[in-house]
This record gives structure tokens, C-alpha cells and sequence, in this order.
């Protein structure tokens, strides 16, 4: 088989490369100080002077001569350089060629792979792919089913990746969906997010509950998302109130709905009932209920369970008003069934709204039923806020095991007007966490703690550390958790035995304290105990860890990760990703230049 490169052939090339290489050795070439150096090459001066050429110190008959006996060693060199360009190039098309040949192979690989799958395995994977995508997911099921023939029958052929319907959809998609999902529950969405400022579509909210009458009892997911007021603007709001009025002139229920997501709008504390209320007062029967979802700008609303609801996830987001924390307070201290508790503090600043906070008990509200407790700050002006110093130390939860904190510091961070005495330095959060175990002197269930603590990123932010008494709080902890990529490098946690340690995001520094621990669980005969150290850093950190720290590797799960021990790029803890927040709300909306046939056909 004949190759060719430009018209010239393969082994002409071959032959022209082998003799530039002859000529180089000729010509004494050689790497030195990490360059190539023509050592037989002509010089301006054959005397040794390491002082540099001097033209005056040369008659001009001679310079003249060396001139023209470099250029010609030049012209000389140029067919050798050429012939190794040509090969350089030849290479480069030999290598890319190469490549291509093997994302090829790759590709056949996957498709192979695929093609093997049984059915049943390849919808698995399409469902957890799709479930992956936390908005999105109506538009990535009509993708799957225009791949190829045998991804179309799989995907129509597999109700759960149809079950997600939305107010926004057109209206021949939402009936599509609906019959693809066969008889799965469904996840059901009203939001006003796209309406925009010329309204929505004519009957369209007619249109939605129409096609989901007939399958009430198969919502086992209803988002409620709601921007316009009033009522009679809101296309979200109408949806759920016939709803409501179907549900009244049935049997006063929705039997299957597990999960409940509400984003109130900017609603004043005077408003005496949104409609949305309807479905957190006892209005209509919710006997499967066991997860609720509220985010408010403004407004929280009186909320009214039976004893089976387990998990609640509050968000407070801009405007909402100081006195709202009395409703939240109150579901805390009235619920019996409580176990998983998360507050997100998405807002700024509170409201304007008249009144303020406090607590009304020596030590707050106990909630004995929680388990769980998530606190969440996304801005660090929470940690200036008396409202929210306030509302903390409002909160006990006597038989909390795990405890999960993220919050945000900076440099505004001043941490309240607290006792000099107590405070190290501006960048010290240990009366921040102190503040949620006030409630009680000590917390003997309290088994698994993590924290993050990060900054806002600005130049003068005050990197943050802590000093907690953790055989004081926590007397009977088993694990911890730590994002220590993003603390300051004089944060060292004085941990007490432990049966697990996370730390995200090592450093050197970090060593220090982790090796005080380890040999410090030797000491008191407690390492038989200790089962993992899960730790995430780069290579030069780990190596520092199996030379320094007395632990068998099995007991080490090290992920290495590229990292410049940077506090931005810091690897961080997962506990709360599967929070969901009011922006992740899925609309499943299809922008109106991709409302084809094509899409639901």
C-alpha cells in the first residue's frame, strides 16, 4: 500500500528523515541546557572571547568572509530542516489520523455495548439518566425517542420517563406525556414562570386541568409555582383551584400525593389567605403526604398535618418579613412527626414589614421529633442579622443525630456584637455554631456532623475557622465532616474519637490536625474502633498522609483530585444536593420555536 504526504511518498519522506538526522550528527548537534545546539555550526568568533564579538577588533574583509560563510551554512541547513518539517508534519497527520480511528473504535464500543443491553437495562439507564437532569428532563425524554428506532420504541415503551407534565406544556404534548406514563405516578407542575408580560395563552390553565382530571390520583408530585397576583392573574393558581373543586366534589382527597413544592409570591403579612393555603390547612385530604417544600418571598403560611408528614424543606427568599418566623416557629413546635428538617436562608436582608422577632421561651421551642436538622445560609449578611441570631437560638432539637451546616461568611462578617473576649478575629464562626446548640448544655444523640463554611469570593473576605468544644456538645459524635478547603489554614478542629472523618479539600496544613487525631486515638487504645478516614486532595497532599499518619491504607478512602489548594476551587461536602431549591423547580417548558409535531409525534 502506498502512502503519500503533499504528492511525495511515505518512504521518499522515510529516506529524507534518516539523512536530515545523519547530517545533524554531522554537524555535531546537540541538546544542552534544554535546547538544541549546532555545536559544527560557523561562529563570529573562533577565539574563545567570552567576552562577545567585537566588529572593530575584526578587519572587514574577514567579516565579510564569515558573513557569507554563515548564510551558506544556513542555505545548507535549510533542505535538512525541511525534510524534518515534512516528517513533523507527516506525523501530526499519521497521529490525528490515529486518533480518529480511535474514537471510532470508542464509538462502535458504546454502540455495541448498547445494542447488547436488554431492553429492560437500557430504560434503567434512561431513567436514571433523565432523573439526573434537574430541569429539562420532558425535553431530554423527547430527545431519546429521536435517536434511533430502537431508543424510540424503548423510550415510548417506558412510562416513567413520561410522567412530568407542566402547565407550560402545549397542550397536544401534555396529553402525549400523559398517555406514555401509563398508569406511573406523576409529577405535576403550575407555575407562572413563563407567562411573561403578556399573560399566558388563552385557556390555557383550562386546557391543563382538563388533560389532568382524569388522573388525580396518580399525582404523586405537585409543584406549585406562583409569580402573579391576584389570584384571577395567576394561570398557576386557577389550575389549583379546580383542582380543589374536583377534589371537594369527589371524595375531598388527592390519595396519592407524597410530595408538595409551593413558591409563594411577594405576599404582605396582611394578606389573610392565598389560595395555595388551601392545600397546607386541612382543606382537603392528604393522606400520603410525608414530604412539603416551601420557599416565600413574604409570607408563611398557618400549616396544618397530620401526624405523617416527616420531612419539610423551608426556603426564605428575599422581602420576607421578620414576623413570618412566628408560622414557621410554630409548625416546628406543634409537629409530632418532624424527623427531617431543612432551613435555607436565601435572602439578604428580611423585610421591611413591621415588628421583629424574639423569643417568646427561656430556651426556645423543643422539637423532640427531629432527627435531622440542615441549615443552610446562602448570603453572609445572615451572620449580622439579629433576626436570624434570634430565630437560631429559637430552634432546639433535643434528639437531633445528624446535624448538616453550609453557610456563607465574608468580610462583613462581624459576628453580632459579641464579647471581644470571645472572638479571636473577625474571621471566627464558633459563636455562630454555638448558637444552634443553645437549646440544650449537650446533645447525646447528635452522631453525624458536617460543616461547610465558605466565603462570598471577594479579595478582602476574612477566610473563616472555629473552635468548638465538641466533647461538650456532642459527647457521643461518631462522625464528622469537613470542608477544610475553604477555612483558614490556622483552623485546627480539636476532634474527639471518632468512628469516621470526612475531609474535603486537604491541604498540607491539614495534616497537622489530622495526624494529632489519628495519634491521638492510638493513644487512648480507641483506632480498633476508627473505620475510614475519607479524605479528597492532590498527590503531593496523600503521599504526606500515608508517610505521616499512622493508619492502615485499607482504612484510608482517598480521592485524588487536580487541585491548587485554591479555597474557590475547593472540593465540597454533598449533603445538600439534593435539597431542592425554588430555582431547580422543573417547568418543563418548551420554548415556542421548538413546539413542532416533531416533538410529541
Amino acid at each position: 500500500m502506498d502512502f503519500e504526504s503533499d504528492g511525495v511518498p511515505l518512504n521518499v519522506l522515510f529516506e529524507r528523515w534518516i539523512q536530515a538526522l545523519q547530517s545533524l550528527v554531522e554537524m555535531d548537534a546537540r541538546i544542552y541546557k534544554g535546547k538544541v545546539v549546532l555545536f559544527g555550526a560557523p561562529t563570529l568568533d573562533d577565539t574563545g572571547n567570552t567576552g562577545g564579538f567585537a566588529f572593530d577588533e575584526m578587519p572587514s574583509s574577514e567579516v565579510d568572509a564569515k558573513i557569507r560563510e554563515i548564510r551558506e551554512f544556513c542555505d545548507g541547513f535549510k533542505p535538512i530542516f525541511d525534510d524534518l518539517s515534512d516528517m513533523d508534519r507527516t506525523l501530526d497527520y499519521v497521529r490525528n489520523a490515529l486518533e480518529e480511528l480511535r474514537s471510532e473504535a470508542n464509538r462502535l464500543t458504546v454502540a455495541q455495548g448498547l445494542a447488547s443491553l436488554p431492553d429492560e437495562v437500557l430504560s434503567n439507564i434512561f431513567i436514571l439518566a433523565q432523573r439526573s437532569e434537574k430541569k429539562g428532563r420532558a425535553e431530554f425524554s423527547i430527545a431519546l425517542s429521536h435517536v434511533c428506532r430502537r431508543f424510540r420504541e424503548i423510550s415510548i415503551g417506558t412510562p416513567s420517563l413520561w410522567n412530568s407534565v407542566a402547565l407550560m406544556m402545549p397542550k397536544e404534548m401534555t396529553l402525549t406525556f400523559l398517555q406514555r406514563s401509563g398508569e406511573v405516578r406523576l409529577q405535576v407542575t403550575a407555575s407562572d414562570s413563563w407567562t411573561g408580560s403578556r399573560g399566558a395563552p388563552a385557556h390555557l390553565d383550562h386546557d391543563f386541568f382538563r388533560a389532568i382530571s382524569h388522573h388525580m390520583d396518580r399525582i404523586a408530585w405537585l409543584n406549585v409555582k406562583v409569580f402573579l397576583l391576584p389570584p384571577e392573574h395567576s394561570p398557576s393558581i386557577r389550575v389549583l383551584l379546580s383542582m380543589l373543586r374536583h377534589a371537594h366534589q369527589a371524595d375531598n382527597c388527592f390519595p396519592g400525593l407524597e410530595e408538595l413544592r409551593i413558591e409563594y409570591p411577594r405576599l404582605s403579612l396582611q394578606t389573610e389567605h392565598c389560595p395555595v393555603d388551601s392545600l397546607l390547612q386541612n382543606h382537603v385530604e392528604l393522606p400520603s403526604l410525608r414530604t412539603v417544600n416551601i420557599s416565600s418571598k413574604g409570607h408563611f403560611p398557618a400549616v396544618y398535618f397530620s401526624n405523617i408528614m416527616t420531612t419539610i424543606v423551608v426556603e426564605l427568599l428575599d422581602g420576607f418579613e421578620k414576623l413570618g418566623l412566628q408560622g414557621l416557629l410554630f409548625l416546628l413546635q406543634t409537629s409530632q412527626s418532624l424527623n427531617d428538617i431543612t432551613l435555607v436562608f436565601s435572602l439578604r436582608e428580611f423585610g421591611s414589614g413591621a415588628g421583629t422577632f424574639e423569643i417568646t421561651a427561656e430556651h426556645g421551642f423543643e422539637a423532640p421529633s427531629v432527627t435531622s436538622f440542615v441549615l443552610i445560609t446562602k448570603h453572609s449578611s445572615m451572620f449580622n442579622d439579629p433576626t436570624f441570631k434570634a430565630f437560631i437560638r429559637s430552634c432546639c432539637f433535643p434528639n437531633v443525630s445528624c446535624l448538616y451546616i453550609e453557610a456563607q461568611c465574608g468580610r462583613s462578617m462581624r459576628l453580632f456584637e459579641y464579647d471581644p473576649s470571645v472572638i479571636v478575629g473577625r474571621s471566627d464562626c464558633t459563636q455562630f455554631i454555638e448558637d444552634i446548640f443553645v437549646g440544650r448544655a449537650s446533645y447525646p444523640a447528635l452522631l453525624a456532623f458536617e460543616i461547610e463554611l465558605t466565603t462570598s469570593g471577594h479579595p478582602l473576605d476574612h477566610f473563616p475557622y472555629f473552635k468548638i468544644p465538641f466533647p461538650k456538645y456532642m459527647p457521643n459524635l461518631e462522625h464528622f465532616g469537613i470542608r477544610a478547603g475553604t477555612l483558614s489554614k490556622i483552623c485546627n478542629p480539636d476532634l474527639p474519637a471518632l468512628r469516621t472523618l470526612r475531609v474535603e479539600g486537604c491541604r498540607l496544613e491539614d495534616v497537622a490536625w489530622l495526624r494529632k487525631f489519628i495519634d491521638k486515638m492510638v493513644a487512648s487504645g480507641m483506632d480498633e474502633h476508627f473505620e475510614s478516614l475519607r479524605v479528597s486532595c492532590n498527590e503531593r497532599v496523600i503521599r504526606e498522609i500515608h508517610n505521616i499518619i499512622n493508619l492502615p491504607k485499607s482504612k484510608i478512602d482517598e480521592k485524588i483530585i487536580l487541585w491548587d489548594e485554591s479555597h474557590s476551587s475547593s472540593p465540597s461536602l454533598d449533603f445538600y444536593e439534593d435539597v431542592s431549591l425554588a430555582e431547580e423547580i422543573d417547568d418543563a417548558f418548551v420554548p415556542k420555536a421548538r413546539m413542532g409535531r416533531r416533538f410529541i409525534s
